[in-house]
C-alpha cells in the first residue's frame, strides 16, 4: 500500500519540543496517547481527540499542506514516535554530560528498548485510530443543530 504523500519529517522532533509531550514521557512511562478518564484505552471520541490533539494536529496540518485526506500509514506514524523517543534518549544523554548546544549523537549501536518500541507501536495504532475518526467526522454530512430553526 503506498504511503501518504504528506511530508511528516520533523513531526517526531516537533512533538518532543512540546512540553506536554515531555511531561507524558516522564509521567506515564511509556504510553503517550492517553484515554479519557475512566476508559481503559483511547477510544474514537471527540474528547479523546482533544486530549491527544498534540499528536494529531501536526499530522493533520501536514495532510492539509499536501492537500490529501489519505491517512499516514502505521509505519509512518510509528517512525515519528521512534524519532520522538530517540530524541528523548539523546536529550537524557545531553543532561548527563551537561554539554551546551546540539543534542549529542547516539552511538551507532543504540537501540530503543523493546518495551518502548512496543509502546510506540500501540501509540501509533491509537493515533491512526483517532485520525481515522477525525477524518470520518470531517467527511460526514453533519446537520447543524440550528437547522431545525430554519
Amino acid at each position: 500500500m503506498p504511503e501518504c504523500p504528506a511530508d511528516f519529517e520533523g513531526v517526531g522532533r516537533g512533538w518532543y519540543n512540546v512540553e506536554e509531550v515531555r511531561e507524558r514521557i516522564f509521567d506515564h512511562r511509556g504510553f503517550l496517547v492517553l484515554p479519557e478518564v475512566g476508559e481503559p484505552a483511547p477510544m474514537q471520541t471527540q474528547g479523546c481527540c482533544v486530549l491527544n490533539q498534540t499528536f494529531l494536529l501536526p499530522i493533520i496540518k501536514a495532510m492539509k499542506a499536501a492537500k490529501t485526506l489519505k491517512l499516514p500509514s502505521l509505519e509512518q506514524i510509528h517512525r515519528q514516535l521512534v524519532i520522538l523517543w530517540t530524541t528523548h534518549q539523546s536529550a537524557k544523554k545531553k543532561k548527563k554530560g551537561s554539554s551546551k548546544g546540539r543534542l549529542p549523537k547516539l552511538d551507532d549501536s543504540f537501540q530503543l528498548e523493546p518495551e518502548i518500541l512496543a509502546h510506540a507501536l500501540t501509540d501509533a495504532k491509537g493515533i491512526k485510530s483517532l485520525l481515522s475518526f477525525v477524518r470520518k467526522q470531517f467527511l460526514s454530512e453533519r446537520v447543524p443543530k440550528d437547522s431545525r430553526l430554519n
